[in-house]
């Protein structure tokens, strides 16, 4: 050792450059993401609190739509409610397990949920085949890890959680999920009177409603869910062409820990999910005001801002599962509820929910919407055009139809159709008059286009819809777009217009579908027949429902230690649910009627006694039953892709220049070129939230700001202001129209 020299320590060399603020921000995350995780063991998932649930009576069950006008303003408020049908209730699972049609699945890296990662394709399998392979992975997990004790709901819950937040074991799960029931199965019997937009119209004559209970009953009732979008007071019963997922139901295959990820409904609509066979399903579900909304979305953004840097709405992706102790500690409110065979659970409008499975099942959801939805609806148009993210169907096409069927409308529902009208008008108006200022010309009378179906949305009325995409913001241009000689395919909405292209305003064009007489002609329509209603409460001595709390409109602050406390009745039904489930253990294998090569094939664990209980299920008597004791973040748009779909133009008839011959006919030849866009979006951290444009890029306008400026902060949660506008708004349709005429002329050459 003394004739070796000691090394002498290396100074520490200073850093060559600071991080950069992106860098720093992405740091600091990660240290307040680590003490989360070293937070975590304070609370337990079962310190999560039970969702609302729902006994109705066979009289109250009658009719779907009115029940849940009547639990939502209570149920809202935790964002999903569970509905047990009265006793007697025994739906038939209609899948053909016979069946040798494949369907694909995903292939879901349960350990990897909290990245975001995207699915895979898994393999492609018929139903007795998936049963097959679920089964067998449930019980692998039940031979590993429960040899000796019950495999219960609440021991998977936590085994899933682990999985997913520690990736402590490689899992992974193969989803049936959105399988067409259209091409595939339903788990419903279909009907015979024209209920189903997949059914049949054969018995369509008959009035009176089958009694409960009956084979009848179960093809013709609402609750059936290919039947609900369309039942009378629907809001989707206007809408004709089949849309899968939303008026045509999709089946979902699940196996141990297949994961719904967190996610709220496209246009924010109502969900209704049936519960046909198997293993029991864990959901949560967080309430759909505003503020809870974007809480979850903050705490998403928060958690995964690595991610979110590279696809700025992953969310929308629908591929990523954090923890509800995420949420609880940061003060949203969350509640879960578990779903067991033959039980019914509601999402409301743009409440998140998500959740997974506990070994092999069947279930099906659909969409639907009372007119309590509008204001939801129109909040999910404005948020998608932030993103360029496309609805599902037009906002305006469907408001309009609704104001075309006004006997169906209560007090509350022509209240907020008006709202909805007078907001639309008001801004269509400002932004035409704008245009026109800078020389934009109105060629409408000098070119024929299609008039709008405003009785219905069918299929030509969607493909004419999807040709007139703003170039910017993928919203369907409805009532009117902006146009340029410069193409034959591209139009912007009025927002847009300077987006369009770089041509001068004489170079442009407004092509509308609606005159501004004819918009306030429905409004005044509206307002005369919420009159009538009005004069017919006070006579009859009835009082309006006030607004549901969960309303989009009402300011709300509700701290998680005061979640909405449940008391009286609905106390006694959770309590009463609890009860139900005690002694419960999970099935290894599904409950379904397989045939007799697939029961030889899995052998003894078609019958197999799982974890102590009696059979398949403890307490099960497989009716299909269970067992019950007693009866705006801001977007910068500079790069992403977007397809617009091109015509081939023949001569203009009026004028000069080439119009976008796509809206000459409801069914163009159409080819397809593609320019390029791209959206990022810029979020603090924390409870700071700053939003900044440090480019030449304009910035997109805030949620309803008709004004052609960057947006401001969107932090306001009160539902206050522009976005809930109170009273009627006065237009004075003989301006308009003085101001359309001044406006028709030809375009300048």
């Amino acid at each position: 050792m003394s004739g070796r020299s000691k090394r002498a320590r290396r100074p520490v060399q200073k850093q060559a450059f600071a991080p950069s603020a992106q860098e720093q921000l992405l740091i600091n995350q990660a240290i307040a993401n680590s003490r989360i995780d070293q937070g975590r063991s304070d609370l337990d998932i079962s310190a999560i609190v039970d969702g609302p649930v729902y006994y109705p009576t066979v009289e109250e069950f009658q009719h779907p739509l009115k029940y849940v006008n009547k639990i939502r303003a209570e149920a809202s408020n935790y964002g999903i409610c569970k509905i047990v049908p009265p006793q007697g209730w025994n739906m038939p699972c209609e899948v053909d397990m016979e069946s040798k049609k494949e369907f694909e699945t995903k292939r879901q890296i349960v350990n990897r949920l909290q990245e975001g990662v995207t699915f895979g394709d898994g393999e492609e399998y018929n139903p007795a085949s998936y049963q097959k392979y679920a089964s067998d992975s449930t019980k692998a997990w039940k031979d590993k890890h429960y040899k000796d004790r019950d495999m219960t709901p609440e021991a998977l819950e936590k085994d899933y959680w682990n999985i997913v937040e520690t990736n402590s074991e490689k899992f992974v799960a193969e989803y049936g999920n959105d399988i067409d029931c259209t091409e595939y199965w339903s788990g419903f019997p279909l009907s015979r009177r024209g209920r189903a937009l997949n059914g049949t119209s054969e018995e369509k004559d008959k009035k009176e409603e089958p009694e409960f209970g009956t084979e009848e009953y179960y093809r013709e009732s609402w609750w059936n869910l290919n039947n609900m979008p369309t039942m009378p007071g629907s809001v989707l019963r206007h809408v004709k062409v089949p849309i899968n997922g939303v008026n045509v139901p999709w089946l979902y295959m699940g196996t141990l820990f297949s994961t719904f990820c967190w996610h709220n409904e496209d246009n924010y609509l109502y969900s209704i999910n049936y519960h046909h066979k198997g293993a029991p399903k864990q959901w949560y579900g967080v309430p759909g005001t505003r503020k809870d909304a974007d809480g979850l979305e903050k705490v998403f953004k928060n958690f995964l801002m690595l991610n979110l840097k590279d696809t700025p709405d992953l969310l929308h992706h629908i591929t990523t599962m954090f923890s509800p102790i995420l949420l609880r500690k940061a003060n949203i409110p969350v509640c879960k509820i578990q779903q067991h065979p033959g039980e019914f659970i509601i999402t409301f409008p743009r409440a998140f929910h998500g959740g997974f499975s506990m070994g092999p099942n069947i279930g099906e959801a659909v969409n639907f919407a009372t007119p309590d939805w509008l204001a939801h609806g129109a909040d999910a148009s404005e948020r998608y055009r932030t993103f360029s993210r496309q609805a599902v169907f037009s906002h305006d096409r469907l408001m309009f139809t609704m104001a075309q069927y006004l006997n169906e409308h209560s007090i509350r529902s022509c209240e907020m159709l008006g709202t909805e009208l007078t907001r639309v008008i008001r801004e269509e108006d400002t932004l035409r008059r704008r245009l026109y200022d800078t020389g934009i010309q109105n060629v409408s009378g000098k070119v024929p286009l299609p008039r709008n179906n405003l009785e219905k949305l069918d299929e030509a009325s969607a493909n004419y819809d999807d040709k007139r995409l703003c170039l910017v913001c993928k919203h369907i241009c409805f009532f009117s777009a902006v146009a340029c000689r410069c193409s034959s395919s591209k139009v912007a909405c009025l927002r847009h217009a300077n987006w369009l292209c770089s041509c001068p305003p004489r170079q442009k064009f407004l092509l509308t579908w609606e005159s501004i007489p004819d918009m306030v002609g429905v409004q005044q329509a509206v307002s005369k027949h919420l009159k009538i209603l009005r004069a017919q409460e006070h006579t009859n001595g009835e009082v309006a429902l006030p607004e549901p709390p969960g309303s989009p409109h009402r300011k709300r602050s509700i701290s998680y230690n005061d979640h909405v406390p449940m008391t009286g009745k609905l106390l006694e039904n959770v309590q009463k649910n609890r009860e139900a489930r005690k002694g419960y253990t999970v099935p290894v294998c599904p409950a379904l009627p397989l045939p007799a090569a697939y029961c030889q094939v899995i052998g003894e664990s078609s019958t197999a006694t799982v974890g102590g209980g009696q059979g398949i299920l403890s307490g099960y008597d497989g009716s299909g039953n269970p067992p019950l004791s007693s009866g705006n973040p801001s977007v910068k748009l500079e790069s992403a892709e977007l397809k617009v779909e091109r015509a081939e133009v023949p001569a203009a008839a009026h004028t000069t220049e080439a119009l976008p011959s796509i809206f000459a006919s409801a069914n163009p030849t159409t080819t397809t070129t593609t320019t390029t866009t791209t959206a990022t979006t810029t979020v603090g951290i924390g409870t700071t939230k700053t939003e900044t444009t440090t480019t030449t890029t304009t910035t997109m306008e805030p949620k309803r700001d008709i004004s052609v400026v960057p947006p401001a902060s969107d932090s306001d949660d009160s539902g206050s202001g522009q976005n809930s506008p109170q009273g009627a708004i006065s237009i004075d349709a003989a301006n308009v129209v003085k101001s359309e005429e001044d406006n028709s002329g030809s375009v300048g050459v």
